[in-house]
């Protein structure tokens, strides 16, 4: 007899009647072999085209239903054998390399967690305070950094016995995962009130940041009336990478759920090897925070056409972290009647501490105690 024959996207499956109960007799039925005793995973051939028994059930009466799927040729098999392993492949290249990132990641913050722990390293990015004449000096680190960005400008300005401060920002001083999950308000709102406690103290405030902490300034000097506005490589955006389509902060943020925290290839960008080997910062940076430190580049863009206090810029065409061009257009819309832009060649991002250093700091020191030397 001819079995029935119904077709599906993944099988055929043939219908038999009239055939024993639980066994397949080897029988032949107008051409078809059913072998006896057929097993999911068993082959048999119906007409010229073999097959593979993939699902069967059967009852002790008619009908007997097998399901059927046509066998695919050894080349055709290999090939996809090949494809799927292929694809398994390319999809676990992602995964293992985020697994070695992360620990890689952790033994080497484990790592810097040790060092910054130790007293003498932990004392360096601690706080500085000096009590002395006004205008009282606020002074605001970068991001990853600590008050020991600005020590050079700091020592060099309370031998000048001016009052300064230079603040420790929310999740730095400490530890990377520390600095995890802060935001852009935690320390506009740190600033701020830094700013309010030497406002009410000393009456007058002149405000210097780096990087980070020179954006944060701007807002500062935007808000509030402050006496003298002193930026230093102020960061904006991040320089522009020919290997990295699109903003290396967007990168940054949308990788934050694979990779949490990234090593710096070195602390600092300084072209000085002496500079670079005193200099000391956090190595590993949370890539959430990175989203954040964009945010406060943007607001300081936006709020710098409301600065009107004199104001000292100070900035290097050769910086690789802050973006020179973007700088330069930021000081330019400034409406500040006495404003002047200082710009360095040879140094890189962390001037302080790069060959313009001791330029830097008279610079920044003449400009800041200017009223007071009169």
């Amino acid at each position: 007899m001819r079995p029935e024959r119904f077709h599906s996207p993944l099988a055929d499956i043939f219908i038999f009647s009239e055939t024993k109960q639980a066994s397949f007799h080897s029988s032949r039925l107008k051409g078809i072999v059913v072998a006896e005793r057929m097993s999911v995973g068993q082959g048999c051939k119906i007409g010229d085209l073999p097959y593979d028994a993939v699902h069967f059930c059967f009852c002790y009466r008619d009908p007997i239903v097998i399901v059927l799927r046509p066998r695919m040729s050894h080349k055709r098999r290999s090939v996809r054998k090949r494809c799927a392993i292929a694809a398994i492949a390319l999809l676990a290249v992602p995964v293992l390399s985020s697994c070695c990132v992360r620990l890689h990641t952790a033994v080497s913050m484990n790592a810097e967690e040790r060092t910054l722990a130790d007293s003498e390293v932990a004392a360096q990015f601690s706080e500085i305070r000096n009590t002395g004449r006004p205008p009282a000096v606020l002074l605001i680190h970068g991001f990853g950094g600590s008050p020991f960005d600005l020590k050079p400008v700091a020592d060099a300005l309370a031998q000048r016995g001016c009052a300064l401060r230079a603040i420790v920002l929310p999740g730095h001083g400490s530890s990377p995962r520390d600095l995890r999950g802060v935001k852009k308000s935690a320390w506009l709102k740190a600033a701020q009130e830094a700013y309010e406690e030497l406002k009410e103290e000393y009456g007058e405030v002149s405000i210097i940041g780096f990087s980070m902490g020179g954006a944060i300034a701007l807002c500062l000097a935007a808000e509030n009336p402050v006496e003298r506005l002193v930026l230093v490589s102020p960061y904006f955006q991040v320089s522009p990478r020919w290997y990295c389509p699109g903003r290396p902060e967007t990168w940054a943020a949308r990788l934050s759920g694979i990779i949490p925290f990234v090593k710096k290839p070195k602390i600092g960008q300084i072209n000085d090897p002496k500079g670079l080997e005193s200099y000391m910062a956090y190595r590993h940076l949370p890539t959430d925070a990175v989203a954040e430190l964009a945010a406060v580049g943007s607001s300081a863009r936006d709020q710098a056409k409301h600065v009107r206090c004199d104001t000292l810029w100070i900035h290097s065409s050769g910086d690789v972290v802050a973006d020179f061009t973007v700088s330069k257009e930021v000081f330019e819309s400034l409406p500040a009647a006495r404003k002047r832009f200082v710009e360095y060649r040879r140094s890189n991002h962390v001037i302080l501490y790069d060959f313009d250093r001791e330029s830097t700091v008279h610079e920044v020191v003449s400009f800041v105690t200017d009223d007071a030397d009169e």
